[in-house]
């Protein structure tokens, strides 16, 4: 999408968020700007540099390319039971499958404000972890 097009996009959702919120406008809007949103999205999305995620050393070199991230491996454990995930992978089969906004109550009081709600939608369509699962036999 040419830069032009795509500021004139957003200075249409800027307009229309900034009018105040109705289900009416959710509507217009959804069906003027949800097209180009989703292919703008994905576009971004598509120039993702990486297929993995976690510890790039344990997921070798069939997984690459890799983003080393901080938060890996995870562990959980219990009084019997240890889990460890060192990576996810898959990540570059990820897409944005809806774009959409929604004119809602902002709370379950009488009478609700509305407010403007975005609903994100996605799939990743070959995710993958590997989960080492350590657990302690039970022995009578």
């Amino acid at each position: 999408m040419a830069r032009a097009a795509a500021r004139l996009l957003l200075g249409g959702c800027l307009g229309t968020l900034c009018w105040g919120c109705t289900e009416e406008q959710a509507l217009v809007f959804n069906r003027l700007a949800g097209r180009d949103l989703l292919k703008l999205a994905n576009a971004g999305i598509g120039n993702l540099s990486f297929e993995t995620i976690g510890d790039c050393a344990a997921a070798g070199d069939g997984l690459k390319p890799c983003r080393s991230v901080p938060n890996f491996p995870v562990h959980m454990q219990g009084k019997d039971w240890k889990i460890t995930v060192p990576y996810a992978t898959g990540l570059d089969t990820f897409s944005m499958t809806n774009i959409s906004l929604r004119c809602d109550p902002t709370s379950s009081a009488t009478p609700a404000e509305l407010g403007w709600f975005a609903e994100l939608d996605g799939t990743i369509r070959d995710f993958g972890i590997n989960v080492s699962v350590f657990g302690r036999s039970c022995t009578s």
